[in-house]
């Protein structure tokens, strides 16, 4: 059996493509050919392996408390969630299963590799954030939440920065 050598499947495939370009514009070609062009783009926004699915514990650790309502004694707080969204996508989405005032967060990942976290609570004027990155096998970082509370009759902002960790269970 004789098994073309790839230097004549390099011809053929030459010719072909110069005989391609001598024939009219086909809507159906042209169709493919942006089709193609969206399946690259789409390919181009689900290109990260930092972080995937699963199950993560999420632990903070006060560092700061602009209202004074909190301090920075070592406590650290655990909460666990899922991390759901599709494989090497940069968006995903992050549900604590015990954690009342933060339940849902926006998760994204940036090209440098930073993984960004957003919460708000609707209606209301509580936001949390955090920026961490990989280190050995686990995330971490920094981040605050905001909110408004009342301190001796008056209505203030408050913002209570913590460290951050981020740790993906092996299941």
């Amino acid at each position: 059996m004789h098994r073309p050598s790839r230097t004549s499947t390099s011809i053929v495939l030459a010719f072909a493509l110069s005989l391609a370009s001598l024939l009219p514009a086909s809507p159906f070609l042209a169709a493919h050919a942006q089709a193609q062009a969206q399946a690259r783009a789409r390919a181009r926004s689900f290109d990260q392996e930092i972080l995937g699915p699963g199950l993560y514990a999420y632990q903070t650790r006060v560092r700061e408390a602009t209202c004074g309502d909190d301090s920075q004694t070592g406590f650290v707080s655990t909460f666990m969630g899922s991390i759901n969204g599709i494989p090497g996508s940069r968006s995903m989405e992050m549900k604590l299963i015990n954690n009342r005032y933060w339940p849902e967060w926006t998760i994204t990942v940036r090209p440098d590799g930073t993984v960004v976290g957003a919460a708000r609570v609707s209606g209301q004027t509580r936001e949390a954030g955090f920026e961490v990155r990989r280190d050995e096998g686990r995330f971490v970082g920094t981040g605050s939440r905001t909110y408004q509370t009342t301190i001796n009759g008056e209505r203030r902002n408050c913002t209570v920065h913590v460290d951050v960790l981020l740790r993906r269970f092996d299941v």
